[in-house]
């Protein structure tokens, strides 16, 4: 489910601005730069006296491209696109109380000299 609230936000931006392709958990064989990879860190469901029942997601978007450049424009806009979103989100029929970007970090593959930032999101959802 907040898989599809993810790729509803990202795909269409990021396909039309920096041709940039999304993939759960692992990329197609040979996938052309630049994309992202999303998958789930770890799912708890959260209990509050009175309160609806809700569910805290750690997800994990790592971005790759030919450039740190371009790898962090990406990241800039991704960002700009998740944090602090909340609401019900129509394409995925998900209720978000709360998108927060916590951390990221930056990398480099020698071996197929490409770029890769890292960037992790709390997602709290309404159940």
């Amino acid at each position: 489910m907040v898989g599809k609230f993810l790729y509803s936000k990202l795909n269409t931006i990021l396909q039309s601005e920096f041709d940039c392709k999304l993939f759960p958990l692992i990329a197609t064989h040979n996938s052309q730069l630049p994309f992202i990879v999303y998958n789930q860190i770890n799912s708890n469901p959260v209990f509050a006296k009175g309160a609806h029942p809700m569910v805290d997601h750690l997800y994990q978007l790592d971005i790759y491209a030919d450039t740190y450049r371009e790898c962090q424009a990406i990241t800039e806009r991704v960002i700009e696109l998740l944090n602090f979103q909340s609401g019900f989100d129509a394409n995925s029929d998900l209720c978000v109380f709360s998108c927060t970007y916590t951390n990221q970090s930056d990398g480099y593959n020698d071996e197929d000299k490409t770029y890769r930032v890292t960037l992790n999101f709390k997602i709290i959802i309404n159940n």
